[in-house]
């Protein structure tokens, strides 16, 4: 598994090489004009020089992606005592993008093509999925850009580098790639997430196999521990392992944002706020397509209203139910309030179901689960959709909902969580929960059993155990790039940001 880190250094520069050896043949031709008195000051700075040092352009590389001036190496080993190998504590907040929540404007050099033009508009839009704290918007404006993306062309294993980590609470200012390597003719497949890559440097991510480089690069060790400038981030994994963004070296593939990366970009600029929405509801469900629907409060030949939201309120379509979860088409599948199942077109024709139910989950690969009405040890019945019935299979629950791959995650009567694989097996997790949702990136939330204002306490899975977040609810659905919808015992309706 993998590490995730805020990178917490000076103004600096990273270098993104394209292989290890021609580093180390690099390394060798610079050995004997290596500067001692430049390496005697990096070393009281902090750095470790035991993964490359030399001389280059105008400055020194540093651990292989570091480029130092001399001006800024000496204001480094000028900086006081307490300041020097302790860059995790001293550099945290100034190395950390601030004034949150933030749009950041980010010129693309013209001088790219239509390929790497498009690359980059798909990196902002990764980021922007996530609902960050910090969102990216493009500007053609070099002037006004907090980023600024630069084209050089040089015929080296150079890939690119960026001009550092953020100070005084802003990004590093200028990336620059190398139109050897990306251009309209090559159409390099990790052109996506070099961008990426270069932008979490900026706003203070460090390299995810920091501590072994040879995981990603074929050769090398560690860049320095955490006495020299990373802190790990909670609920992250502590090893790397392979497909995050942040990665030290490319393979030249296209490496989206793994969960792990998506709980490293929210730990760090989550965001942290709820937005509130108009309206009252009893239940919320969020298809893997982003349509939402709610049961409303106000009670209907069926239980309570069916709505779905619009972008900026609630449409009302015909029918009335009191459990609610949506297709990966955006269709609502429903339940009533005498525990008949319904699959609706999104425009107010239903079908009637064979069965009965008392709640309705459905996974972004279509794959349907009722709780059904039988009285079992742990609640009700759990069945799945077999395209004409349900199938019943082992286990009780009174709550569920399921994964991308179609496996159901359940709450008993006790409140204990499970895991399925889809057969009847299930695996206990730590915890309790009243409510329960998975998101079509495999994120899950639940609503714990802790009384807190609002209702209970949201959790997010983080692959060992749940991580708290603020706010308070009693119904919980996740969108697709696992942001949770929530309502709370008030009825009121909230959408994480």
């Amino acid at each position: 598994m993998k590490k995730h880190f805020p990178l917490l250094l000076a103004a600096a520069m990273l270098f993104l090489w394209g292989c290890q050896q021609e580093r180390q043949e690099i390394d060798a031709v610079h050995q004997e004009g290596t500067d001692v008195a430049v390496a005697q000051k990096l070393k009281a700075a902090g750095f470790d020089l035991s993964q490359g040092f030399y001389p280059y352009q105008n400055g020194y590389m540093v651990e292989y992606d570091i480029f130092l001036t001399e001006a800024q190496i000496d204001e480094l080993a000028a900086a006081p005592q307490a300041q020097k190998g302790g860059r995790t504590t001293h550099y945290r907040t100034n190395n950390l993008v601030a004034a949150l929540p933030r749009t950041l404007q980010v010129y693309m050099d013209p001088a790219f093509g239509s390929y790497m033009q498009s690359a980059f508009d798909q990196a902002l839009g990764r980021y922007n999925a996530l609902g960050l704290s910090l969102s990216f918007q493009r500007t053609t404006n070099a002037g006004a850009a907090n980023i600024s993306i630069l084209a050089f062309y040089e015929v080296s294993s150079t890939l690119g580098y960026s001009g550092g980590f953020p100070t005084n609470g802003n990004p590093a200012s200028t990336i620059r790639l190398n139109t050897y390597y990306y251009n309209n003719n090559s159409r390099r497949p990790d052109a996506t997430t070099v961008v990426a890559h270069e932008i979490g440097h900026a706003i203070g991510f460090r390299h995810t196999d920091y501590m072994n480089r040879a995981f990603s690069c074929g050769s090398g060790g560690n860049e320095g521990d955490a006495g020299v400038g990373a802190v790990h981030i909670p609920g992250t994994p502590t090893n790397p392992s392979a497909n995050s963004w942040m990665l030290a070296c490319s393979n030249n593939t296209d490496r989206p944002f793994t969960a792990d990366d998506r709980t490293s970009l929210r730990t760090v600029y989550g965001g942290g706020y709820w937005e509130g929405l108009p309206g009252g509801a009893t239940d919320i469900g969020v298809g893997a397509d982003g349509t939402a629907y709610i049961i409303g409060a106000g009670a209907v030949a069926g239980g309570y209203g069916i709505y779905r939201w619009n972008g900026s309120n609630w449409d009302n379509i015909p029918g009335g139910a009191v459990r609610v979860d949506v297709s990966p088409q955006g269709t609502p599948w429903v339940v009533n309030n005498a525990g008949n199942i319904f699959r609706g077109d999104g425009n107010g024709a239903y079908e009637v179901l064979p069965g009965g139910a008392t709640d309705i989950g459905v996974g972004a690969d279509g794959t349907v689960y009722i709780i059904g009405m039988d009285v079992v040890p742990g609640g009700y019945g759990i069945y799945r959709w077999n395209g004409s019935n349900w199938d019943k299979i082992p286990g009780g629950a009174v709550k569920v909902d399921v994964s991308p791959q179609g496996t159901p995650w359940i709450v008993n009567n006790a409140g204990n969580i499970f895991r399925g694989n889809g057969s009847g097996s299930f695996e206990v997790l730590p915890g309790l929960a009243t409510d329960i949702g998975v998101g079509a990136d495999g994120t899950v939330y639940i609503t714990g059993s802790q009384a807190v204002a609002g209702g209970y306490g949201v959790y997010r899975w983080n692959g060992s155990d749940w991580s708290m977040i603020d706010g308070g609810g009693v119904h919980i659905s996740v969108g697709p790039q696992g942001l949770p919808w929530l309502v709370n015992n008030a009825n009121a309706i909230f959408r994480r940001r």
